[in-house]
């Protein structure tokens, strides 16, 4: 796990019900046997990482955007790269001229 997440590990004799304030509880297994995943491809952290995006990040027309690329050029046998991707969509900043 990565370090930014400020976890904790279980002293010995704690429960799910002993997680200090602020923090879950989550079971390893539970992500294993639940199959439990982010709908990421590796084309999609491309992405996130070319734009230094976090999938927290993303609303969800954008995840639809990536995927329907990724799913159209899969469909026509073209290359899936971020390169091609950028041709079709570009990256612009919302300006609100309401205020």
């Amino acid at each position: 796990m990565s370090k930014d997440w400020d976890f904790t590990y279980p002293q010995e004799g704690d429960t799910g019900a002993d997680a200090p304030p602020g923090y879950i509880t989550l079971w390893a297994d539970f992500f294993y046997d639940g199959n439990l995943r982010l709908p990421v491809t590796v084309f999609v952290a491309e992405v996130l990482e070319y734009y230094h995006l976090h999938i927290s990040q993303l609303s969800p027309f954008g995840m639809f955007r990536i995927r329907n690329f990724e799913y159209t050029f899969r469909a026509h046998g073209l290359p899936i790269t971020v390169e091609n991707f950028r041709r079709f969509y570009q990256l612009t900043p919302e300006v609100d001229d309401t205020a």
